[in-house]
């Protein structure tokens, strides 16, 4: 305040000039006044890391100049003096000092939001052209383990932040014991190590104190508590090692009572296999060393080395979680929603099997600005604002909605067949076993491949539509519609077939998401199961049977359903031309006709044919076939040959001679097909049979008629 008086000098007080404190996006800091003009300030602040007192202790000398000189105004002359000074300091800050000399000044200590001011009654006043030099001390304790204080200051880990004291120059220097490794963020700042081990960090020419400010951790590693602990998770000991900070005994037991319990609750419900080589270690760290996580896991290289990183507030819940992504990573499907989806959901069902009632997710919205598509989901990144909080907490509580809905459709046992499918990396579209497994897993390892599992393997009736709603993005959307409408022609087929299996021609396609083409092939193998019908009923009627001729080739179809389609085509045309068989050998006979197959066996060819069919010998079936209407459309001509031979009086001899000659052909030719078949010769009715004959035909006298070799029917 400045006050004139005719004739007098009066005193300016500048209290509270200079109040220089930007912390930059420190939370609950926020920047202060800018210089004052005709005050210089310089500052040279040093941080002292003293694990073994728990604390950073701090000193900052500072010199605080009056360089404004006094003004004449008519009569009245105005001496600027520095009566008081203020400054920032962090609001954790203890035990402040400000010394001037060898005297303690007088401080007044206010708090605001997220710092603290002291106020320095400087004592003498600083005149224009004189210089005040202060040493400020204090300290900034540890906070302890789930304390709200940022700072912590231990034997293993420890974590500050520091800022600058002066407004024309300001430097820091701050100094970390040996053993502990050093990172920071914030403003810049250069590394250095001490004769010891030790690490410095300092400022290399002046910093702005009003925007500067850098974060400090270090850990030291081999100062962690260390205990090794076995667990039974699947009727085997499983090795954990459990690493926390010294001062925290709590934390340790809190994890490991809850991990000897969470890790066989978690396998008995999901059932796969432990997939960690070595003990799984699980370690102790500060929230703000997660980037605001409350935990990650690290699946290390090939499953050895597996950390989990958990923060000091020991919630069971994410205790839990955090083991659950021992099984639930990119190992056995991508996708970050896939993975803290599955993890969260069993976790939660963990616990309730333990006796827990774990807390509920929020409810997400799948219409609120902040949603987005599951499969957009970005890697974890720093959650360094409340945007950045909601979008991680959507994606988490989203993610738990999914598969809590899939549990509780398809229930536990069928999501175990589905993650057993996926760790086996089995294709969702199985065949006859063994189910056959990717080739090329790691491109089909994603949602599409999980989608599949879910609906072929878990009979999911709602993953399709849930998919569509929180899953797939705007460009994935047709995608998922050609997915969706060519497996439902698959259900179909599947279906129409009862009890046929698709071969690869179609399962293989669908399986890699690969559209182009399946339908033609779904086609065919339609057209197949439609013959089947025909092939079924009329073949039967014959007692032909293909020894599952055709089934085997529709479910062996690797690259195309054509030479099914065909192999089904040959199969009726088989069948057709026994039918014409079977119709004319049944048919009405007249008198030269039966005259003519007097003494013929008149099955053997349809006996051959049926054997063929069989065998799969199409062609010969045809031909068998047509010999048998061949040898009835010639009967008549035989007949009438014989008729004639009788009106010249050797009738019976030629009957006998021939008969004998006929009979001996046919029985040949059953013998080179090892099937022998008999009918009744007996009228013009004579019907057409496939049974075999147990006897084979003999002379009048009862012994096998004689044959000469090369003998011809004529």
């Amino acid at each position: 305040m400045l006050a004139a008086r005719p004739g007098r000098r009066l005193v300016a007080g500048l209290a509270g000039a200079a109040l220089a404190v930007a912390i930059g996006c420190m939370p609950g800091l926020s920047p202060a006044a800018s210089a004052v003009e005709g005050v210089n300030v310089t500052g040279h602040t040093t941080l002292n890391v003293q694990p073994q007192r728990r604390r950073v202790h701090v000193v900052s000398d500072l010199a605080i100049s009056n360089d404004r000189p006094s003004t004449t105004s008519g009569n009245v002359t105005t001496d600027w003096l520095i009566q008081e000074w203020s400054l920032a300091v962090p609001d954790q800050a203890e035990h402040v000092r400000v010394m001037r000399g060898d005297r303690r000044l007088p401080t007044t200590i206010r708090e605001r939001d997220g710092y603290d001011i002291v106020q320095v009654d400087l004592r003498p006043d600083v005149r224009f052209g004189q210089t005040a030099d202060l040493r400020v001390t204090y300290d900034l304790p540890d906070g302890g383990a789930r304390s709200s204080s940022p700072i912590r200051v231990g034997r293993a880990y420890l974590s500050f932040y520091a800022f600058a004291h002066g407004d024309d120059q300001a430097t820091v220097r701050i100094v970390v014991p040996a053993g502990y490794e050093v990172d920071t963020n914030g403003g810049p700042i250069e590394v250095s190590a001490t004769s010891d081990g030790g690490t410095i960090l300092e400022t290399r020419g002046s910093v702005d104190d009003v925007r500067w400010y850098v974060v400090v951790r270090g850990e030291r590693p081999d100062a962690l508590e260390v205990e090794e602990v076995s667990v039974d998770v699947d009727g085997q000991a499983r090795a954990l090692e459990i690493r926390s900070w010294p001062e925290d005994a709590f934390w340790a037991q809190r994890v490991r009572d809850r991990l000897t319990s969470g890790l066989a609750a978690l396998h008995d419900l999901h059932g796969l296999d432990w997939p960690v080589i070595g003990p799984l270690r699980v370690t102790e760290s500060a929230t703000d060393s997660l980037s605001g996580y409350a935990g990650f896991y690290d699946p290390g290289e090939r499953g050895v080395l597996d950390e989990i990183l958990m923060s000091e507030e020991p919630d069971e819940l994410v205790i839990v979680h955090e083991a659950a992504h021992a099984w639930f990573n990119d190992a056995l499907l991508t996708g970050r929603w896939v993975s803290e989806g599955l993890a969260d959901a069993y976790a939660a069902r963990a616990l309730v099997e333990l006796g827990s009632t774990p807390p509920k997710p929020d409810v997400a919205y799948r219409d609120t600005p902040v949603a987005f598509a599951l499969n957009l989901w970005a890697p974890p990144e720093r959650i360094d604002s409340q945007a950045a909080h909601e979008r991680e907490a959507y994606g988490y509580d989203a993610s738990r909605l999914v598969f809590d809905a899939l549990l509780d459709e398809i229930g536990e046992p069928a999501m175990r067949d589905v993650l057993a499918a996926a760790d086996a990396q089995e294709i969702a579209y199985a065949g006859r076993p063994p189910a056959e497994r990717h080739t090329n897993v790691a491109d089909f390892r994603d949602w599409r491949y999980l989608l599949d599992l879910l609906q072929q393997r878990g009979g999911s009736r709602e993953a399709g539509a849930l998919f569509e709603t929180w899953v797939v993005s705007d460009t994935e959307r047709p995608l998922l519609d050609d997915h969706e409408r060519v497996v439902r022609r698959y259900a179909s087929l599947l279906a129409e077939a009862d009890g046929w299996l698709p071969g690869q021609a179609i399962r293989a396609p669908l399986a890699r998401w690969a559209f182009d083409g399946v339908d033609d092939q779904l086609d065919m193998a339609e057209t197949v199961i439609e013959r089947r019908s025909a092939i079924e009923r009329r073949g039967g009627a014959l007692v032909l049977d293909d020894g599952g001729a055709l089934e085997s080739a529709f479910e062996a179809a690797r690259t195309s359903y054509q030479p099914v389609v065909n192999l089904a085509d040959d199969q009726l045309a088989a069948i057709e031309a026994v039918e014409v068989a079977t119709r004319t050998l049944a048919a009405e006979r007249g008198p030269l006709v039966a005259l003519g197959l007097l003494g013929a066996d008149t099955t053997v060819d349809l006996a051959e044919a049926a054997e063929a069919y069989e065998a799969g010998r199409l062609t010969d079936t045809v031909a068998q076939a047509a010999e048998a209407v061949a040898l009835i459309d010639g009967a008549a001509s035989v007949g009438q040959q014989r008729a004639a031979m009788a009106g010249a009086g050797v009738l019976f001899v030629l009957v006998l001679g021939a008969g004998s000659v006929v009979i001996v052909r046919r029985r040949r030719r059953a013998s080179r097909s090892a099937i022998e078949a008999t009918a009744a010769v007996g009228g013009a009715n004579a019907p057409a049979t496939l049974a075999a004959r147990p006897e084979p035909a003999t002379s009048g006298d009862g012994d096998p008629p004689a044959s000469t070799e090369g003998d011809t029917r004529s």
